[in-house]
């Protein structure tokens, strides 16, 4: 039986497709679009169908979150739905769909349910799991607590966060200091603090704010947030918008930290998981990782990328019982492989030679930019070495030319590194490893150079030869010769677009000239 995982309203929208517990294709329709933070889903639909697995006649089960659009999904009396899941707070609803001309089971899933299952799965369905689902907003709340225990997930707990230890605070905040509105607010916002520490008067402003603003039924809240912190900021400068970003970030951490201690007392949880958009806070799940006496799981597609997942997940476990199997970070879509980059160098009259690690390697601690798409992509908003940029951290402006230059990203974001797994154990030793590139370590020293943040931390990816080889391989050769223990890594896409998916894309966004060379699969195309 094949189970359709769909997330069509919201952005980030996308599909997936699992036969009998294993993952066989999954999308993000912004992937194919190019449009970030895609709100359609015709485009990742249309990919689905066309994959060699889908077969209309063997789907048992379609899996909706929450979010979806009613003359897709076509199920009948879509509000009673809406009720039990927002008004009811149920964790699913049972329906039909006629989504492919017959009667289809159709389970749609809440959308803070979709969420925590992703992270459940992440912490491998481990009995007495913890889930703080936490971000912007959901259907019902603006963070829930759930937990699996005995097979069962159950709701403990909603709208357990101030405001300030939400999404929603760091949106407001984002858009208080000139970044605007967007889903991707957040994640640029959290790069000002740290160029700055909290500040007292900015904290206390904080607490202060009305609290009703986190009310989902208040119908003015962002402009009330707009007002109430506006008596705060005024006209800030750079320095400012630091100390209150940074007084933020302190007031976010020690109310994750708080409240996700207490609920493992509470309940004797044995793990803890995080998922929705504020689980791509590093410095929060890093000082939560330090405080805690289980362990910590969080999934990278944590943000609504994952909704689709998610809500396969939980249709699978909860209704058809099928226990769904792991998947790899890097199993998105379909993938660059040397049949399809020799037909498309081809195409482009390109000449390539082998991209062995030992050459890419070596000229990578010549100091060139090289773009890389292999294999399938990552599933969620984190290159991790599929379809990344990498570069030597040590070379001059380095960090001017890869991010503000080709990316066109703000001065004051950082870049990543990626490393072996067995550099990062050897000079961070007894430090837990960092394969989806989700929390932040301390490398002040350590020769990180422009893959370091301006607070000498650092957002670490770290890599197996079983993960990645190729990689791997090339860091194998990279070190010795450059004297590096890491390669800055970041997405491979242009300012304000997904990351690239096809080697068209990557020649798209990065045309001839502006790296240096480009890996498609197993080919190294130098730029002329």
């Amino acid at each position: 039986m094949l189970t359709l995982g769909l997330h069509s309203l919201g952005h980030d929208t996308g599909v997936c497709l699992w036969d009998e517990g294993e993952l066989v294709f999954t999308m993000e329709t912004e992937r194919l679009t190019r449009v970030r933070y895609e709100t359609r889903v015709d485009a990742a639909l249309k990919a689905v169908r066309a994959h060699p697995s889908f077969d209309p006649n063997r789907i048992g089960r379609i899996a909706s979150s929450s979010h979806f659009r009613r003359n897709i999904l076509d199920v009948p009396q879509p509000d009673l739905a809406e009720r039990a899941l927002i008004s009811e707070r149920k964790l699913h609803y049972n329906t039909v769909s006629s989504m492919f001309g017959r009667d289809i089971p159709c389970t749609i899933v809440s959308h803070e349910v979709s969420h925590a299952v992703l992270g459940l799965h992440e912490a491998g369905w481990r009995d007495r799991t913890l889930i703080l689902v936490n971000e912007g907003r959901g259907v019902f709340s603006r963070n829930a607590l759930y937990f699996y225990a005995d097979g069962r997930l159950q709701l403990v707990d909603w709208n357990l966060m101030p405001w300030f230890g939400t999404g929603f605070g760091w949106s407001s905040v984002g858009y208080l200091v000139g970044l605007g509105r967007h889903p991707g607010v957040a994640g640029k916002a959290m790069a000002l603090g740290g160029f700055q520490g909290p500040g007292a008067r900015e904290s206390a402003a904080l607490r202060d704010v009305d609290p009703c603003i986190a009310d989902l039924s208040e119908p003015d809240q962002t402009q009330q947030a707009d007002r109430l912190l506006g008596e705060l900021g005024g006209s800030l400068d750079f320095d400012g918008k630091c100390r209150l970003v940074a007084s933020l970030q302190d007031l976010f951490v020690s109310a994750i930290i708080g409240r996700v201690t207490e609920a493992v007392g509470e309940h004797n949880a044995q793990a803890v998981a995080l998922s929705g958009g504020c689980a791509l806070n590093i410095v929060a799940n890093s000082a939560l990782r330090n405080a805690l006496s289980v362990p910590l799981f969080v999934p990278s597609a944590c943000n609504d990328a994952g909704q689709a997942l998610g809500a396969a997940l939980y249709a699978q476990m909860f209704v058809d019982g099928v226990q769904p199997g792991a998947f790899a970070l890097c199993a998105l879509g379909d993938p660059v492989t040397p049949e399809t980059a020799a037909r498309f160098l081809a195409q482009r009259g390109m000449s390539s030679v082998d991209a062995s690690p030992q050459r890419v390697g070596r000229m990578l601690a010549e100091g060139k930019v090289i773009a890389v798409a292999q294999g399938q992509s990552e599933i969620g908003p984190r290159a991790l070495g599929n379809r990344s940029i990498l570069a030597d951290p040590n070379v001059p402006g380095v960090k001017e030319r890869v991010s503000e230059r080709l990316k066109g990203r703000e001065s004051f974001r950082p870049l990543a590194p990626i490393m072996r797994e067995e550099t990062f154990a050897r000079i961070l030793p007894g430090r837990p490893e960092s394969p989806a590139m989700l929390f932040n370590f301390d490398v002040t020293g350590l020769g990180f150079g422009a893959a370091a943040h301006v607070d000498n931390t650092a957002r670490i990816q770290t890599v197996s030869q079983s993960q990645n080889p190729f990689v791997h391989a090339v860091l194998g050769e990279f070190e010795p010769l450059s004297g590096s223990p890491a390669l800055i890594n970041t997405s491979l896409n242009s300012g304000g677009r997904p990351i690239c998916l096809t080697e068209s894309d990557v020649f798209d966004d990065f045309p001839s000239g502006t790296v240096d060379a480009y890996v498609l699969a197993d080919r190294l195309v130098v730029a002329s």
